[in-house]
């Protein structure tokens, strides 16, 4: 799937954004506006419609406009409220799981700040957050619109994707998914066309390419970052996926010359 055909372009307005922390219940109360409340601390029973939801940190429940909602605390929590005018096609879902990174309560974080602040840009800053927080949070539903073996897929490329430079062994990564080695290699193949070890190896490269055409750090450097076992090793790779050596790629400029050259990707010619 094209990832410019998942999210449906909508107008988000912040209308107010506020944290607390809180050491009773919330009655029942409605909003004009669509609100994310953000669970920081504490656990609270949020009940939406004579529904109840056990949030946790980490956790985070919208409530749509007109909607009933109150809270009952069973410890001292805090959240974030962050309250929205939405034009368009609203796709966020209603209950929201961050990911181990804590990505969502750290833009949240971020909106708060901005939003009380005064700080030169810090329209078009909140303008910026506001799009990746739409954008964080979409992609939560479309994690849920998918099958069990998608999402198990989905969350096993999630974590070679951050641990890229050290990463875990297939049975390792299968046993981090909850599956076994040989469920995880034939559903990774079927849903991506290729390997664990080969899709880890894709995402490698493309750090390695990024960093020899943005950066000047030294071969050696950018081997050990990227989890190759030599700067020989990661030649050989990007030979293979580019037809050039790493110093033909990051200058181009001196490719023909390099022709009539011995080749010497060591670290001292970078």
């Amino acid at each position: 799937m094209n990832n410019s055909s998942i999210f449906t372009p909508s107008s988000i307005e912040l209308a107010y954004v506020e944290t607390r922390w809180s050491y009773t219940d919330v009655p029942l109360h409605t909003h004009q506006n669509w609100e994310l409340v953000y669970h920081r601390e504490g656990v609270v029973q949020s009940i939406q419609n004579n529904e109840s939801f056990e949030m946790r940190p980490g956790m985070a429940i919208v409530h749509p406009p007109g909607v009933k909602h109150r809270d009952i605390h069973s410890e001292d929590w805090s959240v974030y409220f962050i309250q929205f005018k939405v034009e368009g096609k609203f796709l966020w879902p209603r209950l929201i799981h961050d990911n181990e990174n804590r990505s969502i309560e750290r833009v949240c974080d971020a909106i708060l700040r901005e939003f009380h602040g005064r700080d030169y840009g810090n329209t078009r800053l909140l303008r910026t957050l506001v799009d990746e927080l739409d954008v964080l949070l979409q992609r939560v539903k479309v994690r849920e619109s998918l099958s069990p073996s998608a999402r198990i897929v989905s969350e096993a490329k999630r974590i070679l994707e951050e641990r890229y430079n050290d990463p875990p062994s297939v049975s390792e990564l299968a046993s981090l998914v909850g599956v076994s080695h040989s469920w995880l290699y034939l559903h990774f193949t079927d849903i991506c066309g290729v390997s664990p070890k080969q899709y880890l190896q894709s995402v490698r490269m493309k750090h390695v390419l990024d960093l020899l055409k943005y950066t000047r750090h030294t071969l050696d450097w950018i081997a050990a970052s990227c989890g190759f076992n030599s700067v020989s090793h990661l030649s050989r790779q990007v030979k293979a996926v580019t037809g050039l050596t790493p110093g033909a790629f990051r200058y181009p400029e001196n490719s023909l010359l390099a022709k009539d050259k011995p080749d010497a990707d060591s670290e001292s010619r970078f």
